[in-house]
C-alpha cells in the first residue's frame, strides 16, 4: 500500500493505496486481543493503555519522520561510485514501506503465539465449556440490542474512533489553508497531539482506573 502511495501519480491511485491499506491494516482489534490474551485481568486496563500510548507514540513520530522524509527525498543519495538516487515525492511512502517490513520482521522473530503463554491457558480454563458465537451472531447482537453495555461501548467506540480518524485527515487540509503549514512542517502538529495521548494513556489512564 505505501509503495503504491510512494508511486501514485493520480487520485485513483492514491484510492488504490487506501484501499490496500484498509484491507490489510485492520490489526488494532487483532492486537488489543493479543494483549487481553496474554496478560492477567488485573492488569489489562494498564496494558491496553500501553498499548495506546505506544500506538499513538507512532502518531506522534510517524509524521515528524514524514516530513523528514520530504527534505530526504529532495537531495541526491550515493548509491555507489559515481550514481546517484532521487526519491523526490515518492521518499516518505517508502520511508512508511520500509517500517513496515521491519515491523514483521521484528514481529516474525519475537512475537510468541498467544495459545502458547500461561495467561492465555488460564483466560480459557476459566471459560469453561462456553461455546462462542459467530462474528455474524455478535454483530447482530450488537445492532439489536443496541441498549446492552457491550453494545452501547462497541457504539460509543465506533462514533469516537470515526471522529478521531476524521479529525486527523481534516486537521492537515484546515493549518495548510489557514496558516500555511506544508509537508516539511506538518509533522511538529501531529506529534503535539501524540505526544499528549502518550502522556494521558501511560501516565494518567493507569492511575484513573
Amino acid at each position: 500500500a505505501y509503495v503504491v502511495f510512494a508511486f501514485a501519480n493520480s487520485i485513483l491511485m492514491l484510492f488504490l493505496s487506501r484501499l490496500v491499506q484498509g484491507a490489510g491494516g485492520g490489526t488494532v482489534g487483532v492486537v488489543q486481543a493479543y494483549v487481553s490474551d496474554t496478560t492477567e485481568p488485573k492488569n489489562r486496563a494498564r496494558s491496553l493503555g500501553w498499548l495506546s500510548a505506544a500506538t499513538n507514540l507512532g502518531v506522534a513520530l510517524g509524521p515528524v519522520l514524514g516530513a523528514w522524509a520530504v527534505t530526504l527525498g529532495e537531495q541526491q543519495i550515493p548509491i555507489g561510485g559515481h550514481a546517484t538516487y532521487h526519491m523526490g515525492r515518492a521518499a516518505p511512502g517508502l520511508l512508511a514501506a520500509l517500517l513496515c517490513l521491519a515491523n514483521m520482521a521484528f514481529a516474525w522473530s519475537f512475537l510468541r503465539e498467544s495459545r502458547d503463554t500461561g495467561e492465555f491457558r488460564a483466560a480459557a480454563a476459566a471459560a469453561g465449556a462456553r461455546k462462542p458465537g459467530t462474528s455474524r451472531q455478535a454483530i447482530a447482537r450488537v445492532v439489536t440490542h443496541s441498549a446492552e453495555p457491550a453494545s452501547r461501548l462497541i457504539w460509543i467506540y465506533a462514533v469516537a474512533i470515526g471522529a478521531f480518524q476524521g479529525t486527523t485527515s481534516v486537521l492537515a487540509l484546515f493549518l495548510a489553508s489557514k496558516f500555511g503549514v506544508t509537508e516539511k512542517t506538518i509533522g511538529l502538529f501531529f506529534a503535539y497531539v501524540g505526544t499528549l495521548s502518550v502522556v494521558m494513556r501511560a501516565v494518567v489512564l493507569g492511575k484513573a482506573i
